[in-house]
């Protein structure tokens, strides 16, 4: 994990030795966060990692297309059975984009692309005393998202409802194995099922400029997520800030969501952060 992210930063660095030209086709972008659970804070977690894309392709006609790399690394706390776990991924593959001036009357498009693997090592532990539960799973992970985009267009000088983005990920297990043990006498495994969709509407409802060039945008942000491991559906509704150039994605953004169950009764508050480090 630490030479995934060691290889991210060196990439980014690289790409401002090498000037503007190559900046331009890059992407560096870095992500964290807390979540607590709302009906016991003592149960929690935080997330942080790494994105990296170079467009080798970007045609006049608005297709782009390129290699990817991510690293990530997660973790959480469950205090009443006193159970922690630390997740680390890695992977890679190919990304493509659309990008189309006005296709509508008064919305520009963008459409992001991505597929690849993901290798994911989880490692989890019970703290008692006197007897502990210890278990490492390893998944090697199919990958996928879409990105959608409708940007109002830059010749509207209208402040309000600038851009609404739609965004959909899943993870597909492809092998898993696991070991487990109980006071170090290894147990009848029973992998969990890693399989994975989320999607999300985020809609800027208004843009206010701080100078010439740099304003912020407040959004709105509608959640769906299913995990097979505990066959749960998961919503949330948030609220993400976000500081742009023209002409540019987010530089950085600051959100706040609440996920529930199904059944809504377990809220979890995620606080998170996104920082695209060359948007400038």
């Amino acid at each position: 994990m630490k030479s995934s992210i060691l290889l991210l930063v060196v990439l980014g660095w690289c790409s401002l030795l090498l000037g503007q030209g190559f900046k331009e086709r890059l992407n560096l972008g870095t992500y964290g966060g807390y979540h607590l659970q709302q009906q016991n804070i003592n149960n929690n977690g935080y997330w942080a990692g790494l994105y990296f894309d170079y467009l080798l392709i970007k045609s006049d006609n608005g297709w782009s297309a390129g290699p990817y790399l991510v690293a990530s690394n997660s973790g959480f706390n469950r205090n009443l059975s006193r159970y922690q776990a630390d997740i680390c991924e890695y992977g890679g593959g190919i990304s493509l984009g659309y990008y189309q001036e006005a296709p509508y009357a008064s919305k520009s498009l963008f459409l992001g692309f991505n597929i690849g693997l993901r290798q994911s090592s989880d490692h989890g532990e019970s703290l008692g005393k006197t007897t502990g539960y210890e278990a490492t799973q390893n998944d090697l992970m199919f990958s996928g998202g879409i990105n959608i985009n409708f940007l109002k267009s830059s010749y509207l000088l209208s402040p309000w409802w600038p851009r609404t983005q739609i965004l959909m990920s899943f993870l597909i297990p492809l092998s898993s194995n696991k070991e487990s043990f109980w006071n170090k006498k290894e147990l009848s495994n029973v992998i969990w099922d890693k399989t994975y969709f989320e999607s999300q509407i985020k809609q800027s409802f208004a843009r206010y400029s701080v100078s010439e060039n740099w304003h912020l945008s407040p959004k709105l942000i509608a959640f769906y997520s299913f995990s097979a491991g505990d066959k749960g559906n998961y919503y949330g509704l948030g609220a993400e800030l976000s500081l742009y150039k023209s002409g540019k994605d987010d530089l950085a953004s600051i959100y706040y969501l609440v996920k529930a169950n199904s059944r809504f009764d377990v809220n979890t508050i995620h606080i998170g952060v996104n920082f695209n480090l060359l948007s400038w």
